[in-house]
């Protein structure tokens, strides 16, 4: 009887918190019409599928990015997708600005964000979501390799935090949000240059939280585990050439769409972590956390078998 009052308990809770949830989002989803949204690293795989899900939201959009192309096609994408007209048949929706950038100059980067910042007034929202990965042994990388997956997804990252924080704090309003990795709470073998670089950027974010609280200026990391995009085939391997295989587990993992959704709820709910991973993963984040030395000894095997 007690284990069936108990399962009952959980289901009622569980039907509560979907509930609560759901009405706690339609509300907040109204608060994004007209926020100004910078995407850093819109022109494929999740920082496309922000794009289409924050301009749904009716955000007016900054789609950066080094590759302009892309950029251009996101952007016809996205706004033939979700054009919006009234009754005269004139355009409702917000617009949609791109900005060719390299987030691994930073000087360039401090520069064109300032721009964007001088032609909409402000930022809202920042979404630092370009990356680069890696697959190699440590002891044959050459330094500049881990001086350029740095530069893409640490210092970028800190410079456009920079280009648009003092306005932040002068406004006492806005969001930023950083895609980080799984990764970037378990370092395995072969990824060092990648895993040190989600590792900074997590710990950057926990203190600029800290630091920017008072000012109402709000700060979440997005930790999802392997993600359908073309993240391993564009990895760098030692010598700085591409990998250029798609990973299986990256082959198999979750789609752009469901971490672009989990940012969007971060954003509305004010999500100070999320880790987007199944139950074996964060098992694995336990072991390393609480029980380091079994996780330090699998790892050394893993490298061994490798």
């Amino acid at each position: 009887m007690s284990v069936l009052l108990f399962s009952v308990g959980v289901g009622l809770l569980s039907v509560a918190g979907t509930v609560y949830y759901f009405f706690c989002y339609k509300k907040c989803s109204s608060s994004l019409k007209g926020k100004v949204v910078l995407i850093v690293g819109a022109s494929s795989g999740i920082g496309e599928a922000c794009a289409h899900i924050f301009y749904k939201e009716n955000c007016k959009l900054i789609l950066c990015a080094k590759d302009l192309p892309d950029l251009e096609r996101v952007k016809k994408e996205v706004e033939e997708s979700y054009r919006k007209t009234d009754e005269n048949c004139e355009s409702t929706s917000e617009e949609v600005t791109i900005f060719q950038l390299d987030i691994s100059n930073l000087n360039e980067t401090t520069k064109k964000i300032s721009e964007c910042i001088q032609i909409h007034g402000h930022i809202d929202i920042l979404l630092g979501i370009a990356g680069i990965s890696f697959r190699g042994k440590i002891i044959e990388t050459e330094l500049s390799v881990d001086q350029l997956i740095m530069s893409v997804n640490y210092f970028g990252h800190v410079a456009a935090t920079k280009a648009v924080l003092k306005s932040m704090v002068e406004r006492r309003s806005g969001h930023i949000v950083y895609m980080s990795s799984l990764q970037g709470k378990l370092s395995i073998p072969f990824r060092s240059a990648y895993s040190a670089s989600k590792h900074a950027i997590q710990a950057f974010a926990d203190c600029l939280r800290a630091e920017v609280a008072q000012f109402n200026v709000r700060v979440s990391v997005v930790s999802p585990a392997y993600v359908r995009t073309n993240l391993s085939l564009n990895a760098l391997t030692s010598s700085g050439s591409l990998h250029g295989k798609m990973d299986e587990n990256q082959k198999s993992g979750m789609s752009a769409e469901e971490v672009g959704q989990a940012v969007v709820q971060a954003v509305l709910l004010d999500k100070k972590e999320v880790l987007l991973a199944n139950c074996s993963y964060k098992m694995i984040v336990y072991f390393r956390n609480f029980l380091s030395d079994i996780y330090f000894m699998a790892m050394a095997r893993r490298a061994r078998s490798s």
